[in-house]
This record gives structure tokens, C-alpha cells and sequence, in this order.
């Protein structure tokens, strides 16, 4: 059993700089039509629904789970770059709420 990480850890804070980073790079992918983009969201996902094992109370956060719902999302749309580009920064605003334990 792993021990659970605080949410106001350093660690929990360096962990979401990567994730920002990670969901940015998915506009250069849709830029490129690279064709493993599918691949590359579901290995973040993959990854966000198990810090909810690992981080204590993340799973509660309202920005948590609206990154989790937005990333699924942008799997099954088939909205325009455009859109898509916008629900991406979205989502990096709603990790840097995440940062100041909102």
C-alpha cells in the first residue's frame, strides 16, 4: 500500500508542472495530426486516475475532476482545432487552481 502524499506537497505541485506541459503538448500533436494522439490522452488519463490512489483528497476536487471530464472529452469530440485549443488552456488553468489548493 502506497502511502498517501498531501496535496499541498512539493512534490504534488512538480507533479502538475509536468502534467501542464503534457496537456499542452497535445496541441502540437493535433497540429501535426499526429496519429498517436489517442494514445498519448489516454496515457495521461491513465495516469490522473491513479493519483487519485496516491494524492490524499484529490479525488474530491471539483478542478480534478473537470480536467479528468475534459481530457475524455477531447477523445470522442470531433470539435474543431480551434475549440479544442481553447479547452486546453482551460484545462492548464484549472491545474494551476489544483497548484493553489483549489
Amino acid at each position: 500500500m502506497i502511502n498517501k502524499i498531501n496535496r499541498d506537497s512539493p512534490l504534488f505541485n512538480s507533479y502538475l508542472e509536468v502534467l501542464k506541459n503534457r496537456i499542452f503538448k497535445i496541441i502540437p500533436l493535433m497540429e501535426e495530426n499526429n496519429e498517436n494522439i489517442t494514445r498519448y490522452i489516454e496515457s495521461i488519463l491513465f495516469e490522473m486516475y491513479g493519483l487519485q490512489n496516491v494524492i490524499n483528497g484529490v479525488k474530491e476536487s471539483y478542478n480534478y475532476l473537470s480536467i479528468l471530464c475534459g481530457l475524455e472529452s477531447i477523445l470522442i469530440t470531433n470539435k474543431d482545432f480551434k475549440f479544442i485549443r481553447s479547452e486546453i488552456f482551460r484545462l492548464l488553468g484549472l491545474i494551476e487552481k489544483l497548484q493553489k489548493g483549489e
